[in-house]
């Protein structure tokens, strides 16, 4: 962790322009994040880590005898549901 106030340079290496802000960075990739919770942190650590380019698809429904639960690729998301829980 670094202070912004007591290294300047640093901060302007990384393009922080606020307090509060986390940079992550791996030796491939660096990513800001700004207002940091936890699914703003998580979401920037997946980034940097991801091996690769993260590509869009789209499925298109067409009619036919296979369900379409059978024949479309498993996907992930980076929301969870919220638990409901609260932290003290």
């Amino acid at each position: 962790m670094s202070d912004p106030d007591r290294e300047p340079g640093l901060a302007r290496r990384y393009g922080v322009e606020q307090y509060g802000t986390i940079v992550l960075e791996t030796k491939a990739k660096s990513e800001k994040v700004l207002d940091a919770d936890e699914e703003r942190l998580t979401n920037g650590l997946v980034k940097v880590t991801r091996e690769g380019r993260r590509t869009s698809t789209s499925y298109r429904a067409t009619a036919s005898t296979t369900s379409a639960a059978t024949t479309a690729p498993a996907t992930a998301t980076s929301r969870r549901p919220s638990s409901g829980r609260t932290t003290t």
